[in-house]
């Protein structure tokens, strides 16, 4: 993934590139803060204060650790803001599916941590999208992540499905604020 970590600005527009910041620092000439950093499993173990942590993460004697000794660990960020996506999935689906791949990476480069129901709950075997009841009970699951959510983000290029305008009705009711996006190179 190109581009990371970067200094990043909540607003989704590029840094003023004079930044020169550390962790917990905000640039003072356009407001950007860092990007995440990734650290060794290590490095995780080492900061962690907690036994269990530690423990769980710790290999165990004898056994091998499958991603070796300086495989990388992102770290949970408090900056990250919870966001559900929206964007359409019925219909041309293998081209919806890819339009929302790039939607959650968009997400991701902005600092976002998507939560993209219609991606999760139609793979193979978890619900039918085509059967009625299986789609409410997605949608349900979905919106029921709105109330961790602290904004909702629907992707336009391809239009706005039903799904997705009861997604921003529910965001609307809950009082949660509702983001338009597109994506470069994207048309319907």
């Amino acid at each position: 993934m190109s581009g990371f970590p970067q200094p990043s600005r909540r607003d989704g527009k590029e840094p003023c590139g004079e930044c020169h910041i550390q962790a917990g620092e905000t640039c003072d000439i356009c407001g950007a803060t860092p990007g995440k950093q990734p650290i060794t499993s290590a490095e995780l173990i080492a900061r962690s204060d907690r036994p269990e942590v530690r423990d769980a993460i710790r290999v165990p004697p004898g056994v091998r650790d499958p991603f070796g000794p300086a495989a990388t660990v992102v770290a949970v960020d408090p900056e990250w803001r919870l966001v559900i996506l929206e964007s359409p999935y019925a219909g041309e689906v293998e081209r919806n599916v890819a339009y929302a791949r790039a939607a959650l990476r968009d997400c991701l480069k902005r600092g976002d941590a998507p939560a993209a129901s219609h991606l999760l709950y139609t793979q193979p075997g978890v619900l039918d999208d085509d059967d009625p009841a299986e789609r409410a009970t997605g949608i349900g699951a979905g919106l029921a992540w709105g109330r961790k959510a602290e904004a909702t983000v629907v992707y336009t290029d391809r239009g706005i499905s039903r799904g997705m305008v009861a997604g921003i009705e529910r965001a609307h009711a809950d009082g949660r604020p509702v983001e338009y996006r597109t994506l470069e190179g994207w048309q319907s």
